[in-house]
């Protein structure tokens, strides 16, 4: 018969308590609704995938109408026959991965071994601050669109964080496709838009400069040798080189006689950072410690120094440079560098950028010494044609003219 409310709500179970008691319906073949012993009430379906006989629940009688549950039936029966088994995917469902177990093995099986240990641990951190509070529980496979753009606003007031969050998450949800842990072609973070981020371009003046030489001496002059944080905070204004390229650096890696550091690993790989003559002094000048390789000598027996925020927040008081990170100091050797007339493919090269476009931001610096030379050609001709006297121009050979 066709099922209908009242027969089912009239319905008792009829068995000995182990039996399976089902009501089929007359409309949509394999429907159902099975009742058990306790009274409960579930519509069903039954079907076959692969010559296997399968019951699959639908849902509580109850929680569907009639009509939703029969609508349902149709089109699972629909699916079925393209090949989609309801009760294995269910089952695969209730044993997916959790947000917090892809993390994990993201963690394992991924990026130990394949990320620099700085990147390592700024993943653990956006993991632990960020994406497992926001998903931890959640099926790896249940993640939406919608849920990544509320993280991803959430964190709107800092662009940085929060576009390195995304970028973070997209390769979780790649890998889970990878891994099978989620159907492919879902990544939920694809339409998700980053923030614009505003490149920081803080480049010390030559006042700033003399500031920080006179914060630098009178560090100097209260304790006996070079300070480690100073010899530091000079090494960088120097050679341009990142901050855990110079705290980590060790002897083994000096060469005074080619004048230069060959690093055996950085962001970019091994690489070699040039030193000019008062890079090499303060090197010189610089005290070696028995059992210890390093340069910049940290607290602990055979360590390098590991806080540098501390002393230099110290530093930049004094030299009234309040707004200035340690990482301006790469920026402002390459700021002289540009203002100097090199290309910057020259200063690319010096500061050991693997892509063009990390240099590309100093090109407006670059262009100052044509800024100077156009203003002062442009004046001399103003002051010619006004018939002003501008001093002698210097004349080209025969060949250049």
């Amino acid at each position: 018969m066709r099922l209908t409310k009242r027969s089912i709500d009239a319905f008792r179970y009829q068995g000995d308590g182990k039996s399976r008691d089902v009501r089929w319906d007359g409309g949509v073949p394999g429907f159902g609704v099975r009742i058990y012993p306790e009274g409960r009430k579930a519509f069903i379906l039954s079907y076959r995938v692969n010559g296997r006989k399968r019951l699959y629940t639908i849902a509580p009688y109850g929680t569907f109408t009639l009509d939703k549950a029969r609508e349902n039936a149709g089109k699972l029966r629909g699916r079925i026959a393209d090949g989609y088994d309801p009760v294995e995917a269910r089952r695969s469902a209730r044993h997916a991965a959790t947000m917090t177990e892809l993390c994990e093995r993201y963690i394992a099986d991924y990026a130990e071994g394949r990320k620099k240990a700085s990147s390592l641990r700024n993943d653990k951190s956006n993991i632990d601050r960020f994406i497992k509070p926001a998903f931890g529980s959640r099926k790896a496979s249940d993640v939406t669109s919608d849920d990544v753009l509320r993280l991803h606003n959430k964190l709107r007031d800092t662009p940085y964080q929060a576009n390195r969050v995304l970028a973070l998450l997209s390769k979780l949800m790649n890998l889970a496709e990878q891994w099978k842990l989620r159907p492919g072609g879902t990544n939920p973070c694809r339409h998700v838009k980053r923030f614009d981020e505003r490149k920081r371009e803080r480049y010390l003046s030559a006042v700033e400069l003399a500031r920080l030489a006179d914060a630098l001496a009178e560090a100097e002059r209260e304790v006996d040798g070079v300070p480690p944080t100073v010899a530091a905070i000079r090494l960088l204004l120097f050679t341009g080189a990142r901050l855990s390229e110079i705290i980590t650096l060790e002897w083994a890696h000096v060469d005074f006689e080619r004048a230069c550091l060959r690093l055996p690993d950085s962001k970019t790989g091994a690489k070699i950072i040039q030193l000019n003559a008062p890079a090499l002094a303060v090197l010189d000048a610089i005290e070696r410690h028995d059992g210890n390789p390093h340069v910049i000598v940290g607290h602990k027996r055979g360590a390098h120094l590991v806080n540098m925020q501390k002393p230099w927040r110290v530093i930049r008081r004094a030299a009234k440079l309040e707004d200035v990170r340690l990482h301006d100091l790469r920026h402002s050797y390459a700021s002289v560098g540009a203002s100097a007339g090199l290309g910057l493919p020259m200063i690319g090269a010096l500061l050991g950028h693997r892509e063009a476009a990390t240099t590309q931001r100093y090109a407006h610096l670059a262009d100052d010494p044509l800024r100077r030379a156009n203003d002062a050609i442009g004046a001399w001709i103003e002051a010619a044609m006004k018939g002003e006297e501008r001093g002698e121009v210097v004349e080209l050979p025969n060949r250049q003219r």
